[in-house]
């Protein structure tokens, strides 16, 4: 396993593996109606627009195994928010979310961060637990026009 850093020619393949593992994890966790907003079902919205992944503020990685992407994951070094961490179903649960976590803490670090927060959703509150971070609070997330996302802000120290 590698890490690279993702450009926007990525987005296409880091849609995918959220759209996967969402619908594979999330899964009575949310509303149809939630879960359809959240893998960006029925829309030509983007699930990972290419501006997030090319803005300065933010940083996004790719993992590799035998040079086929099987994760990512980004933050924002602005406003010390991990964005996101997805991994193929086909080899969760085999410490690849971890290591992009951890890669990414590295990566805040570097930058002078000395804790990070994240807006987990339901699926993935145990997962953010197991590497250190706490609850914050219960919220929603969202955009206009779509359903309110059940999600719970937590914050880790690095």
């Amino acid at each position: 396993m590698n890490f690279r850093e993702a450009t926007t020619s990525d987005t296409r393949v880091m849609s995918r593996i959220q759209r996967e593992a969402l619908l594979e994890r999330a899964e009575g966790r949310y509303s149809p109606d939630q879960l359809r907003h959240m893998v960006a079902a029925e829309s030509d919205r983007e699930i990972v627009p290419e501006k997030r992944v090319s803005s300065e503020e933010n940083r996004y990685v790719i993992v590799e195994d035998e040079g086929n992407p099987v994760g990512y994951g980004g933050i924002s070094i602005g406003e010390g928010i991990l964005l996101a961490t997805f991994v193929e179903p086909s080899v969760a649960d085999q410490g690849i979310g971890s290591r992009i976590v951890r890669h990414l803490h590295d990566i805040a670090r570097d930058e002078g961060h000395e804790n990070l927060r994240t807006y987990a959703s339901l699926n993935a509150v145990e997962f953010y637990r197991k590497l250190g971070y706490t609850e914050v609070e219960r919220t929603t997330v969202g955009e206009e026009g779509g359903p309110d996302i059940p999600s719970v802000l937590m914050k880790a120290p690095l």
